[in-house]
Formats: structure tokens, C-alpha cells, sequence
């Protein structure tokens, strides 16, 4: 009980007692993805003609989509529903067009009606997305497609759990993945700002550029570049600390550290969606920070001392970062306003950036297995041998899963840095050729 206190996490006569938060929690996550794929269907049957059409930039009937020999075939090929086209008497362009019109049939059903969140309908929902990109060039390069793809299949395992309609051990498995993704996702957009060397975002003063050059602003933009400079500024050294500092503390497993990283990542991707159109990246992102809200698991039956351990720890870890912060953009009250410079050079930031990307793959993969360890546990404390068989088969199924999601994943993070590809193991790269294919 004291462990399961401080890791936030139920075990054994709990599971009743934390369903609903349960459901709560994951249901957010599902509806937001599923809303973001009614968004992406929609916006790509619109685009269809122009981008693969017969006069498109890309003609799908250029392609050469043979039905697949074998499922090896299949799978090692080109991962696509559209090599079926021949056994159902439809061109690919036309094959295309109704796998759009059905993503968009059956993501809006999961959208309007919580029972129909099966995971039947997000499997469908990924396969025809994936065999949409696969067969649309320009959209394949796009990061925003593979995101997408990884959270769809995420969300296709939460389903199946949630289906239950009551709690299994194996979500923190889950959990651990999206905020696995979440944490390559958001550090690797601060990277990418300032690597390059960039003199506005070092200066801090690429906010007002950037509303005044994105290509689809809405009109909050236009009121926020009229605000002071010296605004501007620390609200650009906000979003590079919530960027490249704060998804430090995403994997840590404490109650209040998660619900910091929450509100957090809502104030960095919320304002992106008011301020510019983006699609449905920032939707996305919003969809998946609900896995950092606690699960119903803060139990008042739980010690206390136990409790203000774990309030005292996120404190202080939280405490760490805001300092670190402050220190990397040499925070200084001044008068009214509060003056800000980036403090570090750019070779020790580059110094910086490869021990975060070296020490965060070994980092995650033993917060990884003691997530997997952990569910375990708890699936043998689960009451009755039935119930312990089933939550102990669901929790080794989805570990399966969620391992070869983390090795492959990591092998394409350790790219941001070249040199950190090679300490990698050979069987992280044997599971990233083999999942390639599928983002």
C-alpha cells in the first residue's frame, strides 16, 4: 500500500474504488485523439484531388501497389490497404477516397458516443490513416503524420483497456509511452530552436516575428504582437523552458510532479491553438497531456507520511527546474518588469543538449521497466485467479507492445545527436528498421 501511495498508482481492492477516475482519465485521451483524426480525414478529403489525383502533385495511380504475395510481404512492403484495391474493383485514387470517408464515418462515432470507443474502431482508424500516408509523398514527410500514427496506436491499446469499463494495471504502461512521446515531441521543437543557432530565438525576440510571418494567424496573434517587449520576451523564455526544461520531469512517476507537467504543457500548446492555425498538432498534443492528470488514485486511505513524501519530493524536483530556469535566462526583476537574456553559451548548450539526449534513453528505460516490473505487481495482487490471469496477460501483452514502441522510438531520438546513435543496442535498431515503415 505505502508504494502504491507514493507512485500514485492502485493495486488489489482499489480497482472498483478508482475505476471511474480511470475511465475519466484515458476516455479524455481517447476522445481527443479520436477528434484529432476526424480532423485530419476531413482536411484530407479535401486535399485528395491535389495532392494524388490524376492532376495532382503525386498521382496515386503511379504507384506500383501489387496485392501482397504474403502477410511477410505485406507487413515488410509497403503497409498499405491500398494493395487490395484490385480484389474490390476500385482505382487506387477512388480506393484512397473511401478509406478517407470511412476514418471519417468511424472517427466521428468515437467522438459523439463514449460506447463505441472500441478498440476495433481505432484499429481501423489507424490502418486507414497509415494507408493514406503511405501512398501520399508530401504527407509522409510531415513529422506531425508519424506523431499521429505512434498516438494512434497508443490510443488503439488504451481502448481495448478501457473497453473493460474498469481499471487494469497495464495503463501505467501505456502512460509511460505517451509521456515517452510527449517528452521527444516537445524537446526536440526547443531543439530545434535553437541548435540552428538561431540570433531571434537566442535573443528571445522571435515571438513578434513569428506572429507576424506564420502563414495562418487568427486574430489573437495580431493583439499579442502590441503587447510590451519586454513581455514578449519573457514569454519567449517561457516557452523555450517548457520546451527544453520542464519535459526533464515528464517520465518522473510522482502525483505532483505529473499534474505540474498538465498544467504546463496546457499553457505552452493552448496558447499555440488560440494564437495560429497548425492543424491538429497543438490539438494532439492537448489530447495527449491528459495522461499527466491523476487517475483517481489519491486514495485517503493511504499514510500520510507517505503523502507528504511524495508532495514534498515534487516540490522539490519542481523546485530544481524553476531555479534551473531562472538561471539559464538570467531572470531579474526590474522596477515594473522582469528582464530576461539566455545565459549560456551556445557551446555549453550544445553540451548541454548531448547529455540530455546521451542520459535520457538509459534514464526512461529504467523508469520503463520499473513501470513494467510494477504493473506486474500489481496484476498478481489483482483478487481471484481469474482476475489475476486476465490483468497479468493484458500487462504482458501491452509491455510487449510499448517495448518495441520505446527501442525503436529511441533509436530516432538518439538521431537528434549523431553521436549518440552508436551506444544504442543492436536489437534497438533491429525493432527501428522494422517500425519505420509504420510512421
Amino acid at each position: 500500500m505505502s508504494v502504491d501511495v507514493l507512485l500514485n498508482c492502485p493495486t488489489g481492492g482499489q480497482f472498483v474504488w478508482i475505476s471511474i477516475f480511470f475511465t475519466m482519465s484515458a476516455d479524455r485521451v481517447l476522445l481527443g485523439v479520436g477528434l484529432v483524426y476526424f480532423v485530419a480525414f476531413c482536411s484530407l478529403y479535401i486535399q485528395l484531388p491535389g495532392l494524388i489525383g490524376d492532376d495532382g502533385i503525386a498521382p496515386v495511380r503511379l504507384l506500383p501497389l501489387s496485392v501482397p504475395k504474403s502477410w511477410q510481404d505485406f507487413m515488410l512492403g509497403t503497409p498499405t490497404l491500398l494493395r487490395f484495391k484490385d480484389l474490390v474493383s476500385l482505382d487506387a485514387y477512388h480506393f484512397t477516397e473511401a478509406l478517407v470517408l470511412i476514418g471519417i464515418l468511424i472517427s466521428f462515432l468515437v467522438v459523439v458516443s463514449r460506447s463505441l470507443r472500441l478498440v476495433a474502431f481505432y484499429l481501423a482508424l489507424w490502418l486507414c490513416f497509415l494507408s493514406v500516408v503511405k501512398v501520399i509523398a508530401p504527407l509522409e514527410r510531415f513529422w506531425w503524420s508519424s506523431t499521429l500514427l505512434e498516438a494512434g496506436l497508443m490510443a488503439t491499446i488504451l481502448s481495448f483497456q478501457l473497453g473493460k469499463r474498469r481499471y487494469f494495471p497495464s495503463y501505467h504502461i501505456v502512460a509511460f509511452s505517451v509521456r515517452w512521446l510527449l517528452f521527444r515531441i516537445t524537446v526536440s521543437a526547443g531543439l530545434a530552436k535553437l541548435s540552428q543557432r538561431d540570433s531571434e530565438w537566442w535573443s528571445l525576440g522571435a515571438l513578434k516575428s513569428h506572429m507576424d510571418s506564420q502563414l495562418l494567424p487568427t486574430p489573437v496573434a495580431w493583439y499579442t504582437t502590441a503587447l510590451p517587449d519586454w513581455i514578449l520576451r519573457l514569454v519567449c523564455a517561457v516557452v523555450l523552458m517548457m520546451h527544453l526544461i520542464t519535459p526533464v520531469l515528464f517520465l518522473v512517476p510522482l502525483p505532483g510532479v505529473q499534474l505540474f507537467c498538465f498544467y504546463s504543457e496546457v499553457l505552452l500548446y493552448a496558447p499555440m491553438l488560440v494564437c495560429g492555425n497548425y492543424g491538429f498538432d497543438s490539438l494532439l498534443m492537448l489530447s495527449l497531456c491528459y495522461v499527466f492528470r491523476p487517475n483517481g488514485s489519491n486514495s485517503k486511505k493511504g499514510s500520510t507520511i507517505l503523502r507528504l513524501m511524495s508532495t514534498a519530493a515534487s516540490l522539490s524536483l519542481i523546485s530544481v527546474v524553476l531555479y534551473a530556469s531562472a538561471v539559464f535566462f538570467g531572470v531579474r526583476p526590474s522596477g515594473n518588469k522582469i528582464n530576461v537574456d539566455i545565459t549560456v553559451p551556445y557551446e555549453h548548450f550544445r553540451l548541454l543538449v548531448g547529455d540530455l539526449i546521451r542520459y535520457s534513453v538509459p534514464a526512461a528505460c529504467v523508469i520503463f521497466g520499473l513501470t513494467l516490473l510494477y504493473s506486474i505487481y500489481t496484476a498478481l495482487r489483482a483478487r481471484g485467479c481469474m482476475r489475476k490471469m486476465e490483468h497479468l496477460t493484458v500487462v504482458l501483452l501491452t509491455g510487449l507492445a510499448a517495448t518495441g514502441l520505446f527501442l525503436g522510438s529511441s533509436v530516432s531520438w538518439s538521431y537528434v545527436l549523431s553521436t549518440c546513435k552508436h551506444n544504442l543496442p543492436d536489437i534497438a535498431e533491429y525493432f527501428y528498421f522494422d517500425l519505420v515503415c509504420y510512421a
